[in-house]
């Protein structure tokens, strides 16, 4: 059987998400977060699994064509960790040991990197550097 692909994937993660939905949500709906435009006072209600995702967001695609979801799954193992602290320690105010400090820290270091205005930086980078290259390589005749 066929591993499902993660393409739907989340800029902010779910198992962030579901901390902050909705205590009063209906027992026959999803759980679901409110949702605000900036200068509106009228929000919408999303469900985490519906919300701040992007298809790719974080795969490699590579010049065969393939895709390469490495990164996504790297977070995907972070995010299920920090989930398990935070439901067992975090949630109960029990102190974290050191593993557990390390994984939150990890946690916190990836929500800060994983924006669109961070991953377009990165690309950009990767562009002029991928020029430069380009240029030393023309001029060294490589």
């Amino acid at each position: 059987m066929a591993k499902n692909k993660p393409t739907k994937q989340h800029a902010v993660p779910q198992c962030y998400l579901r901390e902050w939905v909705d205590p009063n949500t209906p027992t026959e709906q999803e759980p679901y977060v409110w949702i605000f435009n900036r200068n509106e006072r009228k929000g919408r209600k999303k469900a985490p699994s519906n919300i701040f995702t992007e298809t790719d967001l974080f795969t490699l695609k590579l010049k065969t064509g393939e895709k390469n979801y490495s990164i996504e799954e790297t977070l995907s193992r972070l995010e299920g960790r920090y989930a398990s602290i935070f439901r067992t320690k975090i949630k109960n105010h029990i102190p974290l040991n050191e593993e557990e400090h390390i994984t939150l820290c990890a946690f916190v270091g990836a929500m800060l990197q994983r924006t669109q205005r961070h991953k377009d930086s990165i690309e950009n980078f990767h562009d002029q550097l991928i020029e430069r290259v380009e240029s030393m390589e023309q001029a060294h005749k490589a």
